[in-house]
């Protein structure tokens, strides 16, 4: 029943880690160039074509990767604050839940500067946390109930 949590934990936390230094080496190559965007990097190393290419598969990525989160915060968020709060209500419904989580994530879009995304990734570090404790207080009240 329980196969893979090791596994799958490791794997989250070596993704992570992975992730972030090759934010730190984009970072770094950015710095050497003078560019401030994924765009501008693009710009530099392949042609003006290769920025709009960037930027269209940026918005594909992060599309998916928010509506994919949006949808998983709304299942697991309202029975998380029935558990907690003892109420269905406002945030606490799946409605409310996708809408606070879309706001949220939204705040990020509004950073210009590339070093600025090891915030988001320490935010996206948190967020996968958090969903990792939703699912272990699951587990833990399953197995106890």
């Amino acid at each position: 029943r329980c196969t893979g949590w090791l596994a799958g934990t490791g794997t989250l936390l070596v993704l992570a880690v992975a992730s972030s230094w090759s934010l730190e080496l984009i970072d770094m190559r950015a710095r050497d160039l003078g560019a401030t965007s994924y765009e501008a990097i693009g710009k530099m190393l392949y042609g003006p074509w290769f920025g709009l290419v960037i930027e269209l598969l940026l918005f594909v990525l992060l599309s998916v990767a928010q509506v994919t989160f949006l949808v998983l915060l709304g299942d697991m968020l309202p029975s998380l604050c029935a558990h907690a709060f003892g109420s269905a209500g406002g945030v606490c419904t799946r409605r409310g839940s996708i809408g606070m989580s879309l706001l949220a994530a939204s705040l990020p879009s509004l950073l210009s500067r590339l070093h600025a995304l090891r915030h988001v990734s320490f935010g996206s570090l948190l967020c996968l946390t958090f969903l990792l404790s939703i699912v272990l207080l699951e587990l833990v009240r399953h197995v106890f109930s």
